[in-house]
């Protein structure tokens, strides 16, 4: 995914380039982050011409809106309906796995794929609500540290998560406080480990 950024960089230097950019959004969303989940959720098929797209690593919507959103100047309103959207994707995604599993007597998480439309709106409320914090009331310094860390959190938290997490926390992946305790506690982790390599003589230099 990252070697495509070298070649997204030259559309970011005008409006046309950043068009493309949202036509390449507009397309992972409709055949990663709807029609997935929709063919998991009812069953169908999904064609062979549209799995060649499938293919696309759906994480790339991320960095793209990521970057489009960072440019964007949103509106109040606009921010406050994507907000509301966000809130709306949380209980849409919890109720129907509540309420599917249930009746299953198993878990059934269709909704719960890392590219899913829900987890796009997620993304895009969290990435908005951050962005509009004011820093200036901040400690501007520490939030610059935690921004430092955030490439190398990304590489090494799964590594952390199956080697070292799971031990501390062995609880199954379902369970209540893995999924809240351990979200803050992984990346508490992680931004300590990254710290500390960063102090380490030479291995510093290759550490994002």
């Amino acid at each position: 995914m990252y070697c495509l950024i070298p070649i997204l960089s030259p559309l970011t230097e005008n409006k046309e380039g950043r068009n493309i950019l949202w036509g390449i959004v507009i397309v992972i969303a409709m055949f990663k982050s709807i029609l997935i989940p929709l063919s998991n959720i009812f069953g169908f098929t999904i064609p062979e011409i549209a799995s060649n797209f499938i293919e696309i690593n759906g994480y790339l919507i991320f960095v793209i809106l990521g970057y489009l959103l960072s440019v964007m100047d949103v509106s109040r309103v606009k921010r406050i309906i994507i907000y509301i959207i966000g809130i709306l994707s949380v209980i849409i995604r919890y109720g129907y796995t509540y309420c599917m599993s249930i009746n299953a007597n198993m878990l059934i998480d269709h909704l719960f794929d890392y590219t899913s439309l829900l987890s796009v709106f997620l993304a895009v409320s969290v990435f908005l609500s951050i962005k509009n914090i004011s820093w200036d009331k901040l400690n501007e310094k520490r939030a610059a540290v935690l921004a430092s860390c955030t490439m190398g959190v990304y590489l090494i938290h799964i590594q952390i998560k199956y080697t070292i997490f799971n031990t501390i926390f062995p609880f199954a992946q379902t369970n209540l406080i893995y999924r809240i305790l351990g979200t803050f506690c992984l990346y508490i982790l992680s931004v300590i480990i990254v710290l500390l390599i960063k102090k380490i003589p030479i291995i510093n230099k290759v550490v994002p």
